[in-house]
């Protein structure tokens, strides 16, 4: 999975009707993971590999985040939103054509929606919640079915939360993909 995976999510939510002054401010995001459950919580080769993999991408974070401008002094992904990424916040685009989107529910303070994915056999479904309690506060839970080649599955849930930072991005460029509206 890419390190903005959890921006991604919320960069496919819809909510045509809302503006995006009322949703998010352009400027500079921390994302914090509250909590990550695979296979729920039950010990699984799946869990344990994935529990590894996110153990070793905290440790690298924090290993960078003095050296890094796209991480915080506590090892949080910082993002730099501009003015169009927060316009398009909340419409929905999948930048993997193999990926489709459906609105679930929406209004001006949370958004509902699922996204199916299909990439080299490995079958993803997400229900999505994003709500929206302020424009410097947006919260997301996750839960992500995983089918793999195999036919395994595998359920990966979890809680996070985006804080605005500051108005000013600094050093912190804004990924091109996303810029350009396709992330």
């Amino acid at each position: 999975m890419k390190k903005n995976t959890a921006f991604c999510l919320l960069a496919l939510a819809a909510a045509p009707a809302v503006q995006a002054e009322d949703s998010m401010r352009p400027g500079l995001w921390e994302m914090h993971i509250l909590s990550t459950v695979f296979d729920e919580g039950k010990k699984s080769p799946f869990a344990d590999m994935m529990t590894a993999q996110m153990e070793q991408t905290k440790k690298m974070m924090a290993s960078v985040a003095d050296k890094d401008p796209r991480v915080s002094k506590d090892g949080n992904p910082l993002e730099c939103i501009t003015p169009e990424m927060a316009r398009e916040f909340l419409n929905p685009k999948a930048d993997d054509p193999g990926c489709q989107i459906a609105t679930l529910e929406k209004d001006s303070s949370h958004m509902r929606f699922r996204a199916t994915c299909n990439t080299e056999g490995t079958k993803a479904i997400s229900e999505v919640l994003v709500e929206v309690p302020s424009k410097e506060l947006i919260k997301m839970q996750t839960s992500t079915t995983i089918t793999l080649p195999g036919g395994d599955t595998h359920v990966v849930k979890n809680e996070m939360e985006n804080r605005f930072v500051k108005a000013d991005c600094g050093a912190v460029k804004p990924e091109p993909k996303a810029a350009a509206g396709a992330k």
